[in-house]
């Protein structure tokens, strides 16, 4: 078998494990892909990190354990993964869609951010 037919049975392979990953979780809405050199999955977090914003954060067949982990911790499970990777706390204004129990896995993720421009509500 050649080495280009390798990596692509690899490539499907992966492919594969994130639809099934997606399907499972029932993230249809929440992932979205484009094909760059293959394809390439992201996660919906706009207006998380700064307000009125459009914004997404890649995933791959590495990060689908912190996925899953983020799914079981929270409820905004998606939004809970891009701050983990991101190692950064959302802006003070999304604190008030998520359940102040879960306010403790946010917080775990950076430091505290100072409200402004495009960090507008304290969070208490």
């Amino acid at each position: 078998m050649g080495k280009d037919k390798i990596f692509m049975e690899m490539e499907n392979l992966k492919l594969e494990k994130m639809m099934r990953f997606i399907e499972e979780k029932n993230l249809f809405g929440k992932v979205t892909w484009k094909f760059d050199n293959g394809v390439k999955f992201f996660v919906n977090c706009d207006n998380v990190f700064w307000y009125a914003t459009a914004d997404s954060e890649e995933i791959d067949e590495y990060d689908l354990e912190l996925l899953k982990k983020s799914l079981e911790d929270s409820k905004n499970g998606v939004e809970l993964f891009c701050a983990r990777k991101r190692k950064m706390r959302p802006q003070g204004k999304f604190y008030i869609l998520i359940p102040q129990e879960e306010h403790k896995f946010f917080d775990a993720c950076g430091k505290y951010r100072a409200t402004g421009h495009r960090n507008p509500v304290e969070v208490k």
